[in-house]
């Protein structure tokens, strides 16, 4: 049973997915004992232990990353050469992935006209 569910899960992860397990250090193998034999087996739940593990730890440092993007877009702004379309773009895309991680921004509106402001046509930003 353990090497069906092992079997299942790696068919339905992408390989950037299975590379998170492996690259994690941690072994998902058990050792059985059949008389005097043993030897180490690939253990399905223990994979998919490690897997959601190493999921979270990426989500939340992912949602860490977008809220740093949002509190700085009036550096975006400049570093676009105050490009409104390719600003509201950068600011929905975040919004976006932070909604698909379950999280929220409480001051985004504040960081939405702080990035407006930053923006040098002047008749603009007033």
């Amino acid at each position: 049973m353990s090497t069906q569910i092992l079997t299942c899960i790696q068919e339905f992860i992408s390989n950037e997915c299975a590379l998170k397990v492996v690259a994690s250090g941690e072994t998902y193998e058990v050792k059985v004992k059949n008389g005097d034999e043993r030897e180490m087996v690939q253990d399905g739940p223990l994979y998919l232990r490690i897997l959601i593990l190493r999921l979270t730890i990426d989500s939340r440092s992912t949602v860490s990353c977008i809220q740093r993007n949002l509190s700085e877009l009036d550096d975006y702004m400049t570093s676009v050469d105050n490009n409104v379309k390719t600003f509201n773009e950068l600011v929905r895309l975040q919004l976006d992935a932070l909604t698909a991680r379950g999280e929220s921004s409480s001051n985004v509106m504040v960081n939405l006209f702080k990035g407006y402001l930053a923006a040098s046509d002047k008749d603009f930003a007033t």
